[in-house]
């Protein structure tokens, strides 16, 4: 039986966007509402006067000295006054919407005088002072902030890490009583054993208790007796100690931004709220989503799309093929193919929109040949149709990632121009202050994916088939536009192409 997908939509049209591989719909208004551009802002050095859209991110530093004080520092001057006027002088000349500082080497914080690794309180506590009192002098000059970024990604606290970090190196053990050090803090008893235990964590059992109780983490193959026993045991210590870096950077950089910047973003590199449901497999196929929900930094989830999400290691071990599958997905094998990446890519962030409930996201994107494996979305239509169903998404911000060294000015340029095009296209469909996403769930099996936008005072509709076979994906003849694909039909009543 045919299956017919029905999108009531007002006055819609379907733009066509570069390149032609999907479309967009949207419905006109008779009033202009207020403008809201895309913007990229990018991790190094953008020449605005080339690209309008694109701005290199503002950097101020996260310093620990050799007796683990944090401080701060930006452009070489560490006087917080002097930082804050400086500051100022330079974002008074960005526009609206692109006043972001990168808040860099946050892991000082969580590395400066931490005791048994997890427990970074000392730390943490200095930089909230130190950046609380660096923002109440900014805004007391009147300074403007559209928003922090941060790049923490310190892992020391994982699982893995702490086995081959600080129990053992170099081929010895460096440190065999790490695991009962945790265990032994004053504060794991209040801290971190409850959260364990609500998400089922198998505390270690061995007769005569010599080993720590949480050395259920130790590496999964290593572990002696029953090892399914301990299965999920270092996802659940993940997804706990990512839950506590995030509570830290809430505190020490969420909570004084919120105080003085409230309408500011506030994110940090790959910490999203996820919800374990939704199955979301780690780039390799590991089930991280086996240890339970996770929590963003700040007021919005971050996550980048490097085109290369699944990773090769998905889908072989050296020469053997693995077979893995998404969680629902139907068919025999999850094909390494340029739709498939796409579809993983579109899936993963459409569920941690779900999942958040600001409604607000920061997307990373890197250039478009920037991972060129056979499978990926690089150097083919679907790169740019990833960067416009995320759009869909309404991006605080963009945020852009492209640095190799080797490039020249030229070719770096090049591959900026192409996201700025992109940034511009949606702009110019959907660049309004009332947007606002329109919720369409990730499906892994439809042949399609359908993103929507609700801005300007109409629905906008992006649709983007896996065929690269135009003329039978649109149906010809029907006075509303629409499209079939898989034996599931698409139309989109009193719309306009």
């Amino acid at each position: 039986m045919k299956r017919v997908l029905s999108l009531l939509l007002a006055l819609a049209m379907v733009l066509s966007m570069v390149p032609a591989l999907g479309h967009t719909a949207h419905a006109e208004t008779t009033t202009e509402p207020d403008l809201k551009p895309f913007y990229g802002i990018g991790w190094s050095d953008i020449n605005r006067r080339k690209f309008s859209n694109l701005e290199g991110m503002v950097g101020v530093q996260v310093t620990a000295s050799a007796d683990n004080t944090i401080g701060l520092s930006f452009n070489g001057k560490t006087n917080l006054d002097t930082m804050a006027a400086a500051l100022k002088a330079v974002l008074d000349e960005y526009p609206e919407g692109m006043r972001y500082i990168l808040l860099a080497s946050t892991d000082n914080a969580l590395r400066a005088g931490a005791e048994a690794v997890v427990y970074a309180d000392a730390g943490i506590a200095q930089l909230k002072t130190q950046f609380t009192a660096f923002l109440e002098k900014y805004a007391a000059l009147g300074g403007k902030l559209d928003g922090v970024i941060m790049d923490t990604e310190y892992i020391s606290m994982g699982g893995w890490y702490i086995y081959s970090r600080e129990y053992y190196q170099n081929g010895a053990v460096a440190n065999a009583e790490i695991y009962n050090q945790i265990v032994a803090h004053e504060d794991y008893q209040t801290e971190i054993r409850p959260l364990l235990e609500e998400r089922g964590f198998v505390f270690y059992e061995e007769v005569g208790g010599i080993k720590s109780e949480i050395y259920s983490i130790y590496p999964y193959s290593y572990l002696t007796g029953n090892k399914a026993k301990y299965a999920n045991c270092t996802a659940i210590w993940n997804a706990v100690m990512n839950n506590r870096q995030s509570e830290y950077f809430n505190d020490a950089v969420y909570g004084p931004v919120a105080k003085y910047f409230p309408d500011a973003v506030v994110s940090d590199y790959q910490t999203n709220d996820s919800y374990a449901w939704y199955k979301n497999l780690s780039d390799d196929g590991s089930k991280g989503w086996a240890g339970g929900n996770q929590i963003k930094v700040g007021n919005a989830s971050n996550h980048n799309t490097y085109s290369s999400r699944p990773n090769s290691s998905f889908f072989k071990d050296g020469e053997t093929y693995l077979y893995q599958n998404p969680a629902a997905y139907n068919k025999a094998n999850y094909e390494d193919a340029p739709y498939n990446m796409f579809l993983w890519e579109t899936s993963k962030f459409k569920n941690i929109y779900a999942s958040t409930a600001t409604e607000r996201m920061s997307i990373w994107l890197a250039e478009y040949d920037y991972n060129t494996r056979e499978g990926s979305v690089c150097n083919t239509p679907y790169y740019a149709e990833t960067a416009l169903h995320l759009g869909m998404l309404n991006p605080d911000p963009f945020l852009i990632y492209m640095y190799r060294p080797e490039f020249t000015e030229d070719t770096y340029n090049a591959r900026m121009k192409v996201i700025s095009e992109i940034l511009a296209e949606l702009t110019r469909v959907a660049g309004y202050a009332d947007r606002k996403p329109i919720r369409t769930p990730a499906n892994w099996n439809d042949g399609f994916v359908l993103s929507g936008m609700y801005a300007g005072g109409r629905n906008i509709w992006r649709l983007t088939p896996d065929t690269t076979d135009l003329a039978s994906f649109q149906v010809a003849g029907k006075s509303n536009p629409t499209f079939t694909i898989n034996g599931v039909t698409i139309t989109f009543p009193q719309g306009r192409i």
